[in-house]
């Protein structure tokens, strides 16, 4: 829960600052395309399965 937790306030960050710093939907949503190169999907899923990983390492 806690990895979900960081995921959901990492994408609430990212969009709320690129919407304050005036960048479009489109832009916003560009680094979230797979296909064209956008990574942000996998930094997020990362990000969410980290804590589970470290502990199934320590274990």
């Amino acid at each position: 829960m806690i990895g979900v937790g960081w995921m959901v306030l990492t994408l609430g960050f990212e969009v709320l600052l690129g919407r304050a710093l005036g960048a479009g939907w489109d832009r916003i949503l560009a680094d979230y395309d797979l296909p064209h190169g956008g990574l942000m999907p996998l930094g997020l899923l990362w990000l969410a399965v980290a804590p589970w990983a470290a502990a199934r390492l320590r274990a």
